[in-house]
C-alpha cells in the first residue's frame, strides 16, 4: 500500500500565513514551501484558493506552522491573522481525517 496522500485546500491568504510565518515560528521545510509556491491558485472564486497534495509529514508541518502561529497572533491580539491560523489548522486536521478513512 502506498503512502497517504492529504488534499489541503486552503485560501490564499491563509497559505501566507504558513508561506510566511514572520520570525514567530520555525518555517516550513523547502521542499513543501516549494511545492506550495509552484501550485497554481484557482482564481474563480471572491478568494483565489490552492490545494496542495501533501503526504502526512507534510500535512502535520503544517498544521504545527497554524497551531504556533495562532497562538502567536493570540498573544500579540491579531484577531484577523489569528482566524486565518486557526481556518489553517481546522482545514488541515479535516484533510488528515478525510485521509485517514478507509
Amino acid at each position: 500500500m502506498g503512502e497517504a496522500r492529504i488534499r489541503v485546500e486552503l485560501f490564499e491568504d491563509v497559505w501566507e500565513i504558513a508561506l510566511d510565518p514572520m520570525g514567530m515560528v520555525t518555517p516550513l521545510p523547502v521542499e513543501l514551501e516549494a511545492k506550495i509556491r509552484v501550485t497554481e491558485r484557482d482564481l474563480q472564486f471572491a478568494r483565489a484558493r490552492r490545494e496542495v497534495l501533501c503526504n502526512v509529514q507534510e500535512a502535520q508541518a503544517l498544521l504545527r506552522i497554524f497551531t504556533a502561529a495562532a497562538s502567536a497572533y493570540a498573544f500579540h491580539g491579531d484577531s484577523h491573522r489569528l482566524r486565518l491560523a486557526g481556518d489553517g489548522s481546522r482545514h488541515v486536521i479535516d484533510a488528515l481525517r478525510k485521509a485517514a478513512r478507509p
